[in-house]
């Protein structure tokens, strides 16, 4: 039978009749009470059923319908492996496309065990004819299809191929004769054949990704709301607390004095500067030294200040050359810079004419007045309006306690700069920021929870063809989907590398570090002398074959040997000695544990080297202690030694015994010395 030739099933399901998905919510054989409805239902046997063709077919429809379930949903939609559409080697109208398989998204398994050769053409044929309701024959009639060369100007078509699944129904068997009047007669077909057709269609719209990223991007609000929330909840604070501190003056701390100098220092300069950035700078500055001249205007015990009155001077200076500066803000912090500004003016004069509110919003460096606050208001309105769309169109809400939450807030109009209403209105402020973060929150989460892929096409795309003048002449095969398996991961991943390595670590034959190979002519000495061939207790760094950890430690402290060269008198020095002398002595500890170790399945003989072994050790371990001392004792003389040296004569001129001579010569290296003798 022809791959084209198969008929693709209409409304082939994922088992048994129906759409993809048959059985909806109401599957027959399950208890309501007891278990969820669902779609399956497995036949049961026992000895003595009458079994017809009912039961047997629930039993296939059952297997086939889980099967379909697995891969629809464990795999997904796409090309497994194979399917390459390539360019026929002669050219023309004609597609080969490869053997392969594939999954479509309702679970069905797209087989194809020998290249087909496709004539697209004729495709295009049958693709024009659905569209327009009538054949108008062959396109390419009184075209040479079969030339390669031949495309002039015209107009290039863009198709999709797609592989379609289908079934035949086949090898009809007559019933048996039963005798009844009306039983059947005709034949029925006793098997159904699964297999693969190739469909073409036009590029049509590509529907919107629904993955992860997409769905987290539509928990976010628009940038406006994002803004508009941002300086709500940035206000709200302040708001409650300025109303707070005009009942509770607070206080001027030494802090804020140094605070105040340097502001004033660094406002001088940020003037000095030119540009855009430099502006935003400037009133950058001006914010916070305003912010601390409010904090000392509310201040109950002010200290006094000596660079007060030039910090006032300043900040006059700085506002009113920065005012209308403010332009290039963004619009929605544009009249918090005006008034910024002007109020730095006000708060400049003495005695400041500011209202308390606003000076303690200043305070905090929110500058408040009329247009901030009208603004403010429009800001929570707007962002409760958008709360409330958004907990009206979201099914998948599961904080159920959001919606009425904001359905109960109110708004109120905070006029003028009142202490109540610019209570109530940060409290509001506040309640909508939390209100926002649980909403994002909670959508972010449901986001995060795959959902079942629906199945709205069960063809599976396989290239993007361009044709021009009858003739295929571009392929595409990028533009599909494929199913992430273990063995696509095994061939994009460079697994190989790792199943080399891990052969190497594990089956190589040659495991020692020292194997003798041998060569000819030539005889290799043995390094190893007597008494090596006693059993001795592996270690975890042999077995690995890595090297000793005693040998990596003493290599670490010839590294550091140069810099014991030194001066004495120098403190990085001595630090290093003392490390080296460290690492010296963890080697030597490794040394005799290791010693140990091999002791443990040895001999006498290895016990007495063990023994020898801790007892030069334990000489090594003493001179190490004697050494850090010797050194500062040395680092500490070695400066007027040398002077001594220089302006005094030698010790032997001056009458010193050759045991004082001996004993000053000595230095650190003394009990190396005694050990040597």
């Amino acid at each position: 039978m022809s791959l084209n030739a198969v008929q693709a099933r209409p409304g082939c399901g994922c088992g048994g009749s129906g759409g993809c998905g048959s059985g909806g919510c109401g599957g027959s054989g399950a208890a309501a009470a007891d278990l969820a409805a669902t779609a399956f239902v497995r036949p049961r046997f026992f000895a003595g059923q009458l079994l017809t063709e009912d039961d047997l077919g629930t039993l296939t429809a059952y297997t086939t319908a889980k099967d379909r379930l697995h891969n629809r949903y464990l795999f997904g939609a796409g090309v497994v492996c194979g399917l390459w559409v390539s360019c026929d080697p002669c050219g023309g109208g004609t597609v080969t496309v490869q053997p392969g398989y594939a999954l479509d998204c309702c679970g069905n398994d797209l087989v194809l065990a020998c290249p087909a050769t496709l004539d697209v053409n004729a495709m295009i044929r049958d693709l024009r004819a659905a569209q327009l309701g009538q054949d108008c024959g062959d396109p390419c009639a009184d075209q040479d299809t079969q030339s390669a060369g031949r495309q002039n100007a015209a107009t290039t078509r863009h198709y999709r191929l797609y592989a379609r699944y289908g079934e035949q129904a086949t090898d009809p068997v007559a019933p048996y004769a039963t005798g009844e009047p009306c039983g059947q007669v005709a034949c029925e077909p006793t098997r159904i054949r699964e297999g693969t057709s190739f469909v073409l269609k036009c590029p049509g719209d590509t529907p919107p990704r629904d993955d992860l990223w997409c769905r987290l991007r539509a928990c976010l609000p628009s940038d406006e709301i994002r803004r508009r929330q941002v300086r709500l909840a940035a206000y709200s604070g302040p708001m409650i607390a300025a109303v707070a501190a005009v009942e509770h003056p607070p206080s001027f701390s030494q802090e804020d004095a140094d605070e105040l100098r340097k502001l004033q220092t660094g406002l001088a300069e940020a003037r000095s500067a030119a540009g855009e950035d430099q502006v935003r700078s400037a009133i950058e500055h001006v914010r916070r030294l305003a912010a601390v001249l409010a904090r000392y205007n509310l201040a109950k015990d002010r200290p006094r200040l000596a660079g007060l009155p030039d910090a006032r001077a300043g900040l006059r200076d700085a506002a009113a050359a920065l005012a209308g500066t403010a332009a290039g803000y963004d619009p929605l912090d544009r009249p918090a810079a005006d008034a910024l500004l002007a109020q730095a003016a006000q708060l400049a004069d003495r005695p400041a004419t500011l209202p308390d509110l606003q000076m303690a919003m200043l305070a905090q460096g929110r500058p408040l007045d009329d247009k901030v606050l009208a603004g403010l208001t429009s800001d929570a309105a707007a962002v409760l309006e958008w709360l409330l769309d958004r907990l009206d169109n979201d099914p998948a809400l599961a904080d159920c306690q959001l919606r009425w939450q904001a359905q109960a807030m109110s708004l109120t109009t905070a006029a003028k700069g009142e202490a109540p209403a610019m209570r109530s209105l940060g409290r509001a402020g506040s309640e909508l920021a939390e209100l926002f973060t649980r909403v994002v929150t909670d959508c972010i989460c449901a986001a995060l929870n795959p959902p079942c892929a629906p199945c709205v096409d069960t063809d599976v795309l396989l290239a993007c063809l361009e044709v021009r003048d009858c003739t295929v002449v571009r392929i595409c095969n990028a533009d599909r989907d494929y199913v992430i398996s273990g063995s696509a991961l095994r061939y994009w991943l460079p697994t190989g590398l790792l199943h080399q390595g891990v052969e190497f670590f594990c089956c190589r034959a040659e495991r020692g570090r020292d194997v003798v190979k041998a060569e000819p002519g030539r005889l290799a000495f043995a390094e190893a002398g007597f008494g090596t061939g006693e059993p001795v207790a592996a270690v975890p760094w042999d077995l690995l074959g890595l090297p000793e950890p005693a040998d990596l430690l003493r290599k670490a402290a010839e590294r550091v040997g140069a810099a014991r060269a030194a001066p004495a008198d120098s403190a990085t020095a001595q630090q290093v000695t003392a490390l080296a002398e460290r690492v010296t002595e963890l080697a030597e500890q490794l040394t005799e544990t290791q010693s140990r170790l091999s002791a443990l399945g040895s001999g006498p003989a290895a016990k007495t080297s063990q023994a020898s072994t801790g007892r030069a050790s334990t000489r090594r371990r003493r001179s190490a202690a004697e050494r850090p001392a010797d050194a500062a004792k040395s680092g500490a003389e070695s400066g007027s030694s040398r002077q001594q040296a220089e302006a005094a004569p030698s010790p032997a001129g001056a009458g010193a015994s050759p045991a004082d001579s001996g004993a000053g010569a000595a230095g650190p290296d003394a009990p190396e010395a005694s050990d040597g003798a």
